[in-house]
Order: C-alpha cells, then structure tokens, then sequence
C-alpha cells in the first residue's frame, strides 16, 4: 500500500471517530435531560393526569361591572360601603350560560350573599344569613389549609338527622338529591349548627339546621352555577 492510502485510510478513521463521539455525546445529553424532568411530567411542568383549572369566566362587552353589581346589592340590602367594610365581588355563570356577579358582604352579623345578572343588573338571587365564627376569623385558624373544628355537643341530633330534616322541609328525597353535604360549624352567638348542602334539579340547597334541637335556622335556594363550591 503506498503512502497516498495509508494516509486517506488515516483520515477515514479519524472522521468516523470523531462522528462516534458526537453520536454518543448527545445521547448522554438526551438521558441527563430525561432524567431531570420527574416521572408523570412534562418539561414544561405540567403533571399528566391532572386537569388544568376551570377558566375564568369573562366579562360580557355589555356588562353593568363589578362596582355596580356591588352597588346594587348593597342598595338591596340597605348597607352603605363604609358599614360592609370589605365587599367581594366575582364573575361567574349560571348552568343556562347566564353570566352573573357574585357579590358577598358581612354586616351587623349577618352574611349578605347576592347574584346580580352580569348585564342587566338585576338582582337574580340573595341570601342572608347569620355569620358563622368561621365568617369573621382565618380559616382554619390554628389548623394550616383548613377549617376550624366545632366538636358536636353530646346532646346533638346528629347529622343524618339534620340531613333528614333539611330534605324534608325542601321535598326532596335522599335519592333525588344524590350526594347530600354536612358538617358542623357555629354561629356568632355560640350557637351549633349543621351546614347541610345538596342540589336537584339545578337548585342549590342550603340549610343551617340548630345542632341541639333539629330546628331550622336559616335556608336559602338558588340556581346552581358552574362554580358552585364542591365543599361545605
């Protein structure tokens, strides 16, 4: 083999080494980016299995504002601004796709809780109740993310009997209903009650049923909206 060979034979092998060591070298660079990114996720962070958050519901062009929708619920309810103090108010929608404010206020212990049609300003439901501690304090004070616990009193009717009676008083039954919500909480005065929930035919029930003798204390019906809480 004379030196022109030797020499182009050479060169071929340095170029298919070279070519070795760069396939090699990104495929390290690929496993180390594998393995950084955690099992079940994405490299932008996102966790499979999990769904994203329900969007946020827009503000009709034509919509009245959430200054108004306060103002009309707080005219309603014959409280100025300076006695409700803090005075909360969000989008939302109703199941017939009707956007609407809800508006909540607190005022001389009790809870004041609007639904104000997003473009005619019409109030389309209220509620008034009397505010539970849990109303006035941090949430789950003492008890990170979570309510504060109201132990039942030993003479408590119990909450399948609360639930009963609430059901009762709505005329629906158990199986209408479908899943039925309760628990214990207390109003400003001391008071025990049970906070029952449950919906039918795209009403939202709401109940304060008194822990010790079975009355009711406060209920309110509205329409369900989308976001209606999943808790109680």
């Amino acid at each position: 083999m004379d030196r022109k060979s030797m020499a182009a034979l050479a060169l071929a092998l340095v170029l298919s080494t070279s070519v070795l060591a760069s396939a090699a070298l990104a495929a390290s660079a690929e496993s180390g980016a594998a393995a950084e990114t955690p099992a079940g996720e994405t490299q932008s962070g996102q966790r499979h299995g999990k769904p994203d958050r329900k969007p946020s519901v827009a503000e009709p062009e034509n919509a009245v504002g959430k200054d108004a929708a306060k103002a009309k619920a707080l005219a309603d309810a014959g409280v100025t601004e300076e006695q409700a103090g803090k005075v909360t108010s969000r989008v939302s929608k109703l199941d017939d796709g009707t956007v609407i404010y809800k508006v909540s206020f607190t005022y001389d212990g009790q809870r004041y809780s609007y639904q104000i049609n997003a473009v005619s300003g019409d109030v389309i439901a209220k509620n008034t109740a009397a505010a539970a501690d849990s109303a006035g304090k941090t949430r789950g004070q003492g008890k990170p993310g979570g309510r504060q616990t109201v132990a039942e009193p030993e003479n408590a009717v119990g909450k399948d009997a609360a639930k009963a009676k609430a059901l009762a008083d709505a005329g629906v039954t158990e199986e209408q209903a479908g899943k039925v919500k309760a628990r214990v909480s207390q109003l400003e005065d001391g008071t025990v009650i049970y906070k029952v929930h449950f919906s039918y035919n795209g009403q939202r029930y709401s109940y304060r049923i008194d822990a010790v003798s079975g009355d009711i204390v406060n209920k309110t019906v509205e329409p369900v909206t989308e976001d209606a809480a999943a808790t109680v």
